[in-house]
């Protein structure tokens, strides 16, 4: 299995958006304490996604 990262503007969004193509959520979108948001997907090979955007 691969992980792949993108940073992207806005993570709910983004993850709301991709869920509404049928992408499972592996975790909702949460800040760090690094200063990033992050959440966390698969793609249709199951290939975990994980999605970042600086806070």
């Amino acid at each position: 299995m691969t992980a792949l990262g993108y940073y992207v503007d806005d993570v709910d969004e983004t993850l709301a958006v991709l869920g509404t193509s049928g992408a499972p959520v592996v975790s909702e979108p949460e800040d760090q304490p690094w200063g990033e948001r992050v959440a966390r997907t698969r793609d249709p090979q199951g290939n975990l996604v994980i999605l970042g955007a600086v806070l």
